[in-house]
């Protein structure tokens, strides 16, 4: 585990980044200069002390894989829908309730786990038609609706 508390803001100067792992630190929010790392490709932040993701982290035009697990997020922006190359979205041990309608716009989405939250409904999967993997288990959830 290392201790990085946070990333520093020039970042975005590493303009041809194609993945950036700071899992197993202890960043509790992010720079939003991180929304110009356009050849981003994959992020893995997990393990870390975040309670959101900042909305410039979904400009992010090339991310395939973002992995946010084992953090302290308690919802997912509604401008997640916006990444639209997304193949893998982890969020599994946040506290996250519910995940927005804009995650229906994520027609690459490959790979969706959503283990271990406090969520009481599944989410709509209707526009996502590329969906291999979806883990919802150990949440609250007491139906399925698909519409």
């Amino acid at each position: 585990m290392n201790h990085l508390s946070e990333l520093p803001h020039n970042i975005a100067a590493l303009s041809l980044l194609c993945e950036l792992n700071v899992s197993a630190n202890c960043l509790s929010s992010l720079p939003p200069s991180l929304g110009n790392l356009n050849s981003l490709g994959v992020l893995k932040l997990r393990n870390n002390l975040l309670r959101e993701l900042p909305h410039e982290l979904f400009g992010l035009p090339c991310l395939t894989t973002l992995d946010a697990s084992h953090n302290r997020l308690v919802t997912l922006p509604e401008e997640i829908g916006q990444l639209r190359e997304l193949e893998t979205l982890v969020v599994a041990n946040n506290s996250i309730e519910f995940v927005p309608e804009g995650l229906s716009r994520l027609a690459r989405l490959r790979s969706l786990v959503l283990s271990n939250n406090l969520m009481t409904r599944a989410p709509l999967c209707r526009g996502l038609v590329a969906l291999e993997l979806l883990l919802l288990d150990h949440n609250r959830i007491g139906f399925v609706v698909y519409a």
